[in-house]
């Protein structure tokens, strides 16, 4: 398995820029420390949205669909890798200036919280591994809707993507939907930060797609 690995690897060498994201996330867990928070974000429509806990398995889904995506891309496209990897890291930049300038944080996880941690089970464990290691700090706007929408976005646009749009165009809007909406049904984040967190997505949209950069061009072996 690991000789598979390394000579793939070495075949598309391109694929080690996904590890570009470590550093990345590892920045957002030492800010989210950094600084207490200035501004509670909490929208009335909060307080219409019900706490659904099975959304949690949507909310999970996450970190497959930030992986899977690019790790697919990478063995088909290395083009299409950098420019999902592009306008990902274009959207943590603005998220990391905005949660230095203006740490926010979220009040009404605290109830749901003690609740799923005495309720136990399945969905109470996977409750005690969100709430434990992802404090509910610096929630505007929101990384994992951008984010979603975001790699949605970019499959959209990618010429892989459009050769498999009959099944990947709707699982890949499903799971986006899915994954933002987990967000305030698990009290993880306010319908503020998830309106944010997909403007952010469509905001940067045509500075990725629009001018022609040169790293994202196809080489000439590539034509």
């Amino acid at each position: 398995m690991i000789k598979k690995a390394t000579e793939y690897i070495k075949g598309h060498n391109h694929v080690l820029a996904i590890l570009v994201f470590i550093p990345v996330y590892v920045f957002y867990f030492i800010i989210c420390r950094l600084r207490d928070p200035i501004w509670v974000v909490h929208s009335p429509v909060d307080d219409m949205i019900p706490f659904l806990p099975w959304f949690v398995f949507f909310y999970y889904l996450w970190y497959l669909y930030i992986s899977l995506p690019l790790l697919w891309l990478a063995a088909h496209s290395r083009v299409d890798m950098f420019r999902m990897i592009f306008y990902l890291l274009i959207g943590t930049a603005v998220c990391h200036t905005v949660f230095l300038i203006a740490p926010s944080e979220i009040d009404f996880r605290a109830v749901h919280e003690a609740e799923m941690a005495e309720r136990g089970g399945v969905l109470g464990f996977l409750f005690g591994i969100i709430y434990g290691a992802d404090l509910p700090r610096n929630v505007f706007p929101s990384m994992h809707c951008f984010e979603s929408v975001a790699i949605h976005i970019a499959l959209c646009h990618s010429e892989t993507g459009r050769k498999h749009r009959k099944w990947l165009y709707p699982l890949s809007l499903f799971s986006a939907v899915m994954i933002c909406l987990s967000t305030v049904f698990v009290k993880q984040h306010s319908f503020y930060d998830l309106i944010s967190g997909v403007a952010l997505a469509f905001i940067i949209l045509p500075v990725v797609y629009i001018p022609k950069w040169k790293f994202l061009q196809k080489r000439p072996d590539e034509e």
